[in-house]
C-alpha cells in the first residue's frame, strides 16, 4: 500500500510539474529574436542554414549561440571568412541592441560571448570525405577547424580531431591580409589591362 501511495504521489508531482507552464524570461525572448533575425541575413546573404540555438541564460545573457550547416566544401581560407563574417554579424546584432543591452552579462558582447558552429555538407547533403576539414567553430575566442579523422574512419569509428586552431584577432589579421593581397592583385590587374 506505501508503494502505491509513492507512486501516485510521483504520478501527481510529475503532472504538476508538466503542466506548469514555463515562461522565459523577457531577455530570452529578446535574446532569440536577435538569433533569428541573425540567422536570417546569413542565409539570405552566405547561405548558412540554420540548424540550432542556445545559450547560457540564467540570471542574464553570458553566452549565445547559433549552429548552421552549409552545402559547399569550403578551403581552410574561405571558411574562416564564412566564420569570421557570422561572428562579426552576430556580434554587431547584439551590440547593436539596446532593448538586450541591459540584460547582457558584460557588454560590450565580445568573442567570448557567443558561439558559432557551421557544419559543411556536400551539395547533396551527403558527409565529406575524411580528412577534409567539416566543422567550423567559434568557441570563447578562439576559432576551431576540424575533420573526421581518417584512420579512425579506417576502422569504422567517427572521432573528429581538431585540424587548425587559432584565435579570434589572428583570424581578423589573416583574413584582413588576404583581403589586402586580393585588392593589389585586382589592382595590378586592371592596372595592366588598362596599359594594354
Amino acid at each position: 500500500m506505501k508503494q502505491w501511495i509513492k507512486i501516485a504521489c510521483s504520478i501527481l508531482i510529475l503532472v504538476c510539474f508538466s503542466c506548469a507552464s514555463h515562461q522565459s524570461p523577457d531577455y530570452e525572448k529578446i535574446a532569440y529574436k536577435i538569433t533569428y533575425q541573425t540567422a536570417k541575413k546569413l542565409r539570405r546573404e552566405k547561405g548558412l542554414f540554420l540548424c540550432g540555438t542556445g545559450g547560457g541564460m540564467i540570471d542574464d545573457i553570458k553566452i549565445m549561440s547559433m549552429a548552421f550547416h552549409f552545402y559547399r566544401p569550403l578551403a581552410i581560407e574561405a571558411f574562416r571568412s564564412l566564420l569570421l563574417y557570422a561572428v562579426e554579424e552576430y556580434l554587431a546584432a547584439i551590440n547593436g541592441s539596446e532593448e538586450v543591452r541591459p540584460y547582457l552579462h558584460n557588454y560590450p558582447f565580445t568573442p567570448n560571448n557567443i558561439e558559432i558552429v557551421i557544419f559543411l555538407r556536400n551539395r547533396d547533403n551527403s558527409s565529406l570525405p575524411p580528412g577534409e576539414i567539416d566543422v567550423a567553430a567559434a568557441r570563447f575566442g578562439k576559432f576551431t577547424y576540424s575533420a573526421d579523422d581518417v584512420e579512425a574512419t579506417k576502422q569504422g569509428k567517427s572521432w573528429s580531431k581538431d585540424v587548425h586552431i587559432e584565435t579570434f584577432e589572428e583570424a581578423v589579421q589573416i583574413c584582413r591580409r588576404q583581403e589586402k593581397e586580393r585588392s593589389f592583385s585586382t589592382q595590378a590587374t586592371e592596372t595592366s589591362s588598362s596599359i594594354s
